[in-house]
This record gives structure tokens, sequence and C-alpha cells, in this order.
């Protein structure tokens, strides 16, 4: 079952979902935070530039060491944000730490995370090929952002960025925490398992 939004409030303030910052329960104007299924979620300040003329190997390099070497932080303000040129990808997070407690008594939820149409429209992938955000997490999300578009497009700290729908789960999980557990930087660590 995914939840309406209404649902949605009812599981952050029963403690089954815990956002923080908790966001305001705004479904009206250009900074909503509700749609009718899902809650908005915004960017971060940290990003990770990713550089070019690398080859990674996914079978046998850590992914983790790869982006530290190979990448360059920017921290956004409110007076400087970054403008993402056709063809770049940075890393980023959202500001919102996601926690999908799994030890209540009543159904554990599982969060999916996508992009903003908006941002679609404008050719910016936001997450890519993992939107699953399993019961048990508990950090900020990652966000693979890539401009594949034509245009140069600005990425401002606080800006709605994402969207994740949350559904019910049947059954509890035997949680398995992944090596971004507790991850609490964009290139995933700093408190993620598994820290090598």
């Amino acid at each position: 079952m995914v939840l309406s939004n209404t649902e949605i409030i009812r599981a952050i303030e029963s403690g089954r979902l815990g956002i923080t910052p908790q966001p305001e329960f705004t479904v009206e104007g250009k900074n909503a935070r509700f749609e009718s299924d899902t809650l908005n979620l915004t960017l971060a300040e940290k990003l990770q530039v990713i550089k070019g003329g690398v080859t990674f190997d996914p079978s046998t390099d850590d992914i983790r060491q790869v982006v530290r070497k190979h990448s360059r932080e920017v921290v956004l303000t409110d007076d400087k944000p970054f403008i993402l040129k056709p063809g770049n990808c940075v890393l980023a997070m959202t500001a919102e730490r996601i926690t999908l407690r799994a030890d209540t008594d009543e159904p554990p939820l599982m969060g999916i995370i996508e992009g903003r149409s908006t941002l679609g429209r404008s050719f910016m992938t936001v997450h890519v090929t993992a939107p699953f955000v399993h019961a048990g997490t508990d950090h900020q999300i990652v966000l693979e952002i890539a401009n594949i578009g034509k245009w140069n497009i600005v990425l401002r700290r606080g800006m709605n960025i994402a969207q994740m729908a949350f559904i019910e789960l049947s059954g509890k999980p035997t949680l398995r925490l992944s090596q971004f557990h507790g991850q609490d930087l964009p290139c995933g660590t700093a408190g993620g398992r598994n820290e090598k």
C-alpha cells in the first residue's frame, strides 16, 4: 500500500517514519513539501563534483574510495549556487535525514525516491539506478545528479530536488543494512558501515 500525504503525516506523528528536519504540511505553492502521495525532499549544501578520465571497475573497486580520490567538494550557500553544465554530474544528498523504523508494532515502511518532473523536463536526472530506500534506513539519501540535456542548470541549497513515496511492507523484514547505512557525506562515509 502506498501512503497518501495524510498517511505520511500520520506515520511521522506516530514515529514510524522520521524526517529530520520535520517538514511543514504544505501542499500549495512552489515550495510545497507534499504532493498527494509523495514527500518533496530538498538539496543539502554539500556536493561532490565528479572528475572525468577515470576507469571504475564495480567488481573490484570501492566506489567510496574512487569518489573521494576523483571528485572535489563544493559547499552551496544562499549566494553561491552551483551551475551543472551539460554532461557533468555530482553526488549530493537530501537535506532531510530519513528514518524508516522497522522496530515498531506497526508494519514497517520502505521508500521509493525519484526526481521531480520539472527537473526531468530540463533533462536533469536526480537519482540513478537505485530508487529503493529500505526499511531500517536511518540517514540522508545520496542523489546521483547528472545533466544529460543542453542547458546549464542551477542547483541551489534547499531547492525541491526529489520526491519520495512510502510503501507499507507486509510482515517484518530481516534487516540487511547496506555498506552506506548511516552515511552523512555524499561520497558515502563518515558513519557508514564497512568503512575502509
